[in-house]
């Protein structure tokens, strides 16, 4: 076994992977299918990254049959991405029969490729030593193989991104609003960096086909940039674990039991005991706080936080925040999230409306960040869920058109 510093990053780069792959695929559980196809784009770019690092080190005598593995991989990552970006606007995650029409071209090279597959350890073995010490130069075949792969991963790539951004682009129109840009900007981060990649590593082989010569340094340089791409997703996940996790913080707190709510209750009034606000003062406070969200609609506003409020209603976070306390008998959140229900409520029993835009589109609208929470928060001030909902609008709909 040769081992090098040069091995080191690929190896906690796959570690690194692993890891994120167990935290993603366990967060958020409405979210999961959209999390568990994200997972697996993880999980397998840290399976390449750690055979590359048996080749490199020449460990792969200790395991052959992972040798050259991540080839066909490749035609995997990019229909698993293209369907990762679809999941994350559908409002039903699942699986169609024609998807399976994204997996043909990997099915294919397994079929081309299982001469190799099926070979038994020492025979690989052969082959490997055979091609280390062979010539340089690339050959057609290996051109055509490398070329192909690279081709079919641009396209799956390049088709998420423009998927992505125009889906964005028809929700922002719609609700007038960035925050969908916001909270899938990490999406199109990673597509642009793959795609990035992948046009390199296209654009090298190809030359290096031309020069005549192969060096194993351009092949490694590529695979680094795959181990950065786990780091970035790394960082992306510490740095906004609400928006890569799809558990935004937005998301209302559990609903207290009655013991809670009596002492947070008791809590409430003991932490008021000194403002100084008035009965009547408060009464004035609180009917200009419901003529700011009638007129004004705030809470329409995803990134919308108490001290944003308070500016606009013109008063102190410490009064805002008694005024919802002890007038609405809410926390900030429920209060804001009670009024976004509302809205929505009405966007499902407008029938022009309700027509044209799916769950999630209408979630938005309605100044949620996300189908999840968007799903526990209604449910929670209505018994029903959104679709639920919905459908029994549309029915009441069509049996009033009926008689």
């Amino acid at each position: 076994m040769n081992f090098s510093l040069g091995t080191l990053p690929l190896l906690l780069g796959a570690a690194h992977g692993v890891f994120l792959t167990a935290i993603i695929a366990t967060r958020n559980r409405t979210e999961r299918p959209t999390n568990f196809l994200f997972a697996f784009v993880v999980l397998l770019t840290s399976w390449q990254l750690f055979t590359y690092s048996l080749l490199h080190s020449e460990a792969i005598a200790h395991l052959p049959h992972a040798m050259w593995t991540a080839y066909p991989i490749n035609y995997l990552i990019g229909p698993l991405f293209f369907l990762y970006t679809r999941f994350v606007f559908a409002d039903k995650k699942r699986l169609f029969w024609y998807d399976l029409l994204h997996f043909l071209p990997f099915a294919l090279e397994l079929y081309l490729y299982r001469g190799f597959l099926l070979l038994d350890a020492e025979s690989k073995m052969e082959l490997y030593f055979r091609l280390r010490e062979g010539p340089p130069e690339i050959s057609p075949d290996v051109l055509f193989k490398l070329l192909k792969m690279s081709v079919v991963s641009i396209v799956y790539f390049s088709l998420s991104y423009l998927t992505l951004r125009k889906r964005i682009g028809t929700l922002v129109e719609q609700t007038s609003d960035d925050a969908i840009t916001r909270n899938t900007d990490h999406i199109q981060f990673l597509a642009r960096l793959f795609i990035t990649i992948l046009i390199g590593q296209f654009v090298f082989v190809f030359g290096l086909y031309v020069k005549g010569s192969y060096a194993v340094q351009f092949d490694y340089t590529f695979i680094v940039f795959k181990t950065l791409t786990i780091h970035a997703i790394g960082y992306l996940a510490i740095n906004r674990p609400t928006r890569i996790f799809f558990a935004y913080a937005m998301e209302a707190p559990a609903e207290e039991s009655p013991i809670q709510a009596n002492e947070s209750s008791q809590a409430s009034t003991e932490k008021y005991a000194k403002s100084g606000l008035s009965a009547v003062q408060m009464d004035e406070f609180y009917e200009r706080l419901l003529d700011c969200i009638q007129k004004d609609e705030p809470h329409l506003n995803y990134d919308l936080n108490l001290s944003e409020l308070a500016k606009q209603v013109g008063m102190s976070n410490h009064h805002l925040s008694q005024v919802i306390n002890q007038r609405a008998g809410q926390t900030f959140y429920d209060f804001i999230n009670l009024h976004r229900v509302e809205y929505a409520k009405k966007l499902f029993e407008n029938p022009e409306y309700d027509s044209k835009h799916n769950v999630i589109e209408i979630a938005y609208k309605a100044g949620f960040n996300s189908k999840a929470s968007f799903n526990r928060v209604f449910k929670k001030h209505t018994g029903q869920t959104p679709t639920d909902f919905r459908n029994e609008a549309r029915q009441h709909r069509e049996s009033q058109q009926a008689s």
